[in-house]
């Protein structure tokens, strides 16, 4: 276990359109396809309310540049997927060095994200399956 955890995390949430669920399914896999080889990348992934209409994006990475990669790698999707959900909330959670630096960035900003400063307790474990 490592103490002192600095991975940045992106939580973005949304909201289907009624009647776009199908077109949603569709579009996801072009964001883990865009997201699998990002150098900095920790975790993707997407997990789904039992309401049938919620889902996030679940995402950590290294290191602000990585977030800055990342963001340009799959706007044009994020742009399709906001067509088909609504984005209701968008979190940022990062050091506090690593927050004052992605407050300049016009993506998070235009998404209106809000964000969320580590207290430097926390810790990461090895996951073994």
């Amino acid at each position: 276990m490592s103490s002192g955890d600095t991975v940045i995390s992106l939580r973005p949430y949304f909201k289907i359109h009624e009647g776009k669920k199908e077109d949603v399914m569709k579009l996801l896999p072009a964001f883990y396809e865009d997201s699998k080889d990002e150098p900095g990348s920790v975790h993707y992934s997407f997990s789904f309310a039992d309401d049938g209409v919620h889902f996030a994006c679940i995402e950590s990475y290294a290191n602000n540049q990585a977030v800055v990669d990342h963001l340009q790698n799959v706007w044009d999707d994020f742009g399709k997927l906001l067509e088909l959900c609504d984005l209701e909330r968008f979190e940022v959670h990062a050091p506090g060095a690593d927050v004052e630096i992605l407050k300049t960035n016009k993506a998070l900003t235009d998404a209106g994200a809000k964000f969320f400063i580590l207290d430097g307790k926390g810790w990461r474990k090895s996951v073994v399956s």
